[in-house]
């Protein structure tokens, strides 16, 4: 995930040990085999915060290396994500792990910024105005639901079909025992976790970049 980061500086330093460092990066072979893996019956389902995080990897590398199967690795993850774990605002589904598909299926708050980051990468890429409908989609649903209106207390999960406080839509997923308070509102959110909290505040600025 340093990788774009990386890029940026090479853009602007032209020092090309730092271009070397990425291409050398991107051509270890488990990671190229994973990448290209992507959308098949291979996919791995894991976090799906780090998930979103990973596939703007082999595409962030394209406009260096000009190879379009990295390129079309970011896209299969993403038609994968929609397809395979559709949540009706836009993101995939995922209780820490990618959850599939299901009427009581939740999203963690830090999903949305890093699902806009990604989307973003790609939009500069390619200039296609379907990245940014997907970030629109995503920020205008999901991205108002875990944070309050005053913006001093959030929620760790949001589930579009909750039908009260203290019953889970499903049984999570997630692998530490949050119970109610991982959908609650409280200034905290959760008491074991506070990445979302963080989180909350990546999404604006995210989608105004």
């Amino acid at each position: 995930c340093n990788i774009d980061p990386m890029l940026e500086t090479y853009a602007t330093s032209g020092d090309r040990r730092i271009l070397a460092r990425v291409t050398a990066a991107i051509n270890q072979p488990q990671l190229r085999q994973t990448c290209l893996s992507w959308g098949g019956p291979d996919t791995e389902c894991g976090h799906l915060v780090i998930t979103y995080e990973n596939i703007r990897i082999p595409a962030v590398t394209y406009p260096w290396n000009g190879k379009m199967e990295l390129l079309e690795a970011t896209r299969s993850a993403f038609r994968w994500l929609e397809e395979k774990n559709p949540m009706p605002y836009g993101l995939a589904s995922g209780e820490e792990f990618v959850a599939g598909v299901g009427a009581g299926r939740k999203t963690e708050t830090c999903n949305i910024p890093a699902m806009l980051l990604a989307a973003d990468r790609m939009y500069r890429i390619e200039g296609d105005g379907a990245w940014g409908d997907r970030m629109e989609k995503v920020f205008f649903n999901a991205g108002a639901s875990p944070l309050s209106r005053d913006g001093q207390t959030a929620a760790y999960y949001q589930a579009a079909n909750r039908i009260k406080l203290d019953v889970l839509p499903v049984e999570s997923t997630a692998p530490c025992e949050m119970g109610g308070s991982s959908i609650s509102f409280g200034p905290l959110a959760c008491d074991k976790v506070l990445c979302c909290i963080g989180a909350c505040y990546r999404i604006l600025p995210s989608f105004l970049a």
